[in-house]
């Protein structure tokens, strides 16, 4: 399968770039405006053509069938919306939108390009996670009342540019509990299969005005989980 990757940062190239390497994946073509990280990729991918404008590359290449966005989140709704209106699959970087009118609107595009539109929930595939999956689908643990997870960042993650996105809240979209948040969100949605009924939140706010610790109560129709 051809790709395109759009955003070469500390992401695209510590994580997504040996991960499409494994499973055969070409990335023909990159997207990258920052200078220095576009010199990053022309170095590991010589082969590739490089763009500062994803719809000029869009535009250009033709025979690319799968998009892989690894940009801040400000961008991911716009970007997964052009691609999928040149009926490019995508693979994109949590969080997928940062408001409910973007989910539909890609939704929509998304059903009617008949192409598939996937958000990295890599967590879900760890065989930690995996193994407690199996337990609860198969009823090995009986019903699931209660969980916990305790998810400790001790420093922030690294980026590839100067400056730190994750606390500007206008490319983040919010703080620990955009970034670090979402993974625990979809692991729940997994093991009780259901939306919780009510949501108690508990924001602390750390340089920049972002949240940098969380504590959430969920209370689901037959459970309870508690996310610090």
């Amino acid at each position: 399968m051809k790709a395109a990757l759009v955003g070469f940062g500390q992401v695209a190239q510590m994580a997504h770039l040996p991960a499409l390497a494994e499973q055969g994946v070409e990335i023909v073509a990159v997207c990258e405006e920052n200078p220095e990280r576009l010199k990053a990729a022309r170095k590991r991918l010589p082969a590739a053509r490089f763009y500062a404008s994803l719809e000029v590359l869009l535009e250009n290449e033709t025979s690319v069938e799968f998009v892989d966005i690894a940009t801040p989140p400000y961008l991911h709704a716009s970007q997964a919306l052009a691609a999928l209106k040149r009926g490019k699959h995508i693979l994109c970087e949590k969080p997928l939108t940062l408001s409910l009118d973007e989910l539909s609107t890609l939704e929509h595009a998304a059903e009617t390009s008949g192409k598939c539109l996937f958000t990295v929930n890599n967590w879900a595939y760890s065989p930690q996670w995996l193994t407690i999956q199996e337990l609860v689908d198969s009823a090995a643990l009986g019903d699931v009342l209660h969980a916990q997870v305790q998810a400790l960042r001790t420093k922030p993650a690294e980026s590839a540019v100067p400056g730190d996105w994750r606390r500007q809240p206008a490319q983040a979209g919010g703080g620990i509990l955009v970034d670090h948040g979402w993974h625990n969100l979809y692991l729940l949605y997994r093991l009780f299969k259901t939306t919780p009924k009510r949501v108690t939140v508990n924001l602390h706010a750390g340089p920049g005005g972002v949240d940098d610790e969380a504590a959430l109560f969920m209370e689901f129709p037959a459970a309870s989980a508690l996310v610090h």
